[in-house]
Formats: structure tokens, sequence, C-alpha cells
């Protein structure tokens, strides 16, 4: 996402429900090797932020 001349990687899953699911959703960005901010937004309450990846819950997100 470009916004407002900033660029932004986000991906987007309802839960992190297994180690499956937190591996392929943080390594969407494995290839992405640049320093502009990357997120992973679902609707847990845990924090699992992880190789300078944020995550957050999607209420925190707006």
């Amino acid at each position: 996402m470009i916004n407002f001349g900033e660029r932004e990687y986000i991906q987007v899953a309802d839960y992190l429900s297994s180690d499956e699911v937190i591996k392929r959703e943080f390594g969407a960005f494995k290839y992405v090797n640049d320093n502009f901010p990357k997120y992973v937004i679902t609707m847990d309450k845990i924090n699992y932020s992880q190789n300078g990846i944020k995550h957050l819950n999607l209420e925190d997100f707006y």
C-alpha cells in the first residue's frame, strides 16, 4: 500500500492458529528486502511480531 508517498506492506489473515500459519503469513515478506514497514494484521490478541515485521490486531490497525 502506498499512502502519501510512503510505502507499507500489509498481509492479512483471520487468525494465526498454528505454527504453519504463522510461518506462511510472516513468510510472505521473506524476499522483500527493503526498510519499508511490514505488517501482519489478524484478529489475534497476542502479539506475534518477529524479525522487524509488526503483528497488529485488526482493531489496533485502524
